[in-house]
């Protein structure tokens, strides 16, 4: 009879015509992990970070793929607290490349930026904090991220692609609890006004 060894951290067993197959789910703190090292090392410019934040996009899509997140579907990416906290790390780290861009005088680079940030926003908004406890100061630091520079940033490059993806973000950011802020109001009166203008258009 073949020996079968302990299931270590972030591996799930299926079984499968009387076998037992081990998988590996690598957790996403790899990925985060690596991609800080890069943000370092590399010195990414505006443009070439966007593999970086890719790479992080692709882990998180397969763990909700495969169903191998924590919460009762799966669906959530992170594992730990920890991991929420070095995440928090790369978006600092992330921001800072760009934080001398000025908007409205390179398309292609404000595009690089909304899409590289919708990314970032995809992976934060399946974090279900119900299965995954953070600590008062993570929590608050991700409030604060979402609040201050992820969400407002991600309703623009929204409001650019339709109103429809625009609504779809108001609708996160409710759930994020941002409807009371001035950031919100202002993005709520934003679309309206867009959809006025497209109606007299």
């Amino acid at each position: 009879m073949p020996v079968v060894r302990p299931l270590q951290a972030g591996e799930s067993a299926e079984s499968g015509n009387g076998k037992l197959v081990i998988r590996f789910n690598d957790l996403l703190k790899t990925t985060i992990e690596s991609c800080l090292k890069a943000m370092v090392l590399d010195e990414p410019t505006k443009l070439t970070v966007g593999d970086i934040v890719n790479q992080i996009g692709q882990r998180a899509d397969e763990i909700l793929n495969e169903g191998s997140g924590k919460g009762p579907d799966g669906k959530c990416p992170f594992s730990s607290a920890y991991e929420v906290h070095i995440f928090y790390q790369f978006c600092l780290s992330y921001l800072g490349v760009w934080s001398h861009h000025e908007m409205g005088q390179d398309e292609d680079i404000d595009a690089a930026f909304y899409t590289q940030l919708a990314t970032i926003c995809e992976v934060l908004k399946n974090l279900d904090t119900s299965a995954v406890f953070l600590p008062e100061e993570i929590d608050q630091n991700i409030q604060g991220l979402k609040r201050e520079a992820l969400w407002p940033n991600w309703f623009d490059g929204e409001l650019k692609k339709s109103d429809a993806a625009a609504r779809r973000c108001l609708a996160i950011g409710q759930e994020w609890g941002l409807e009371e802020t001035p950031r919100y109001q202002e993005a709520l009166a934003k679309l309206e006004d867009n959809m006025e203008s497209n109606v007299q258009s």
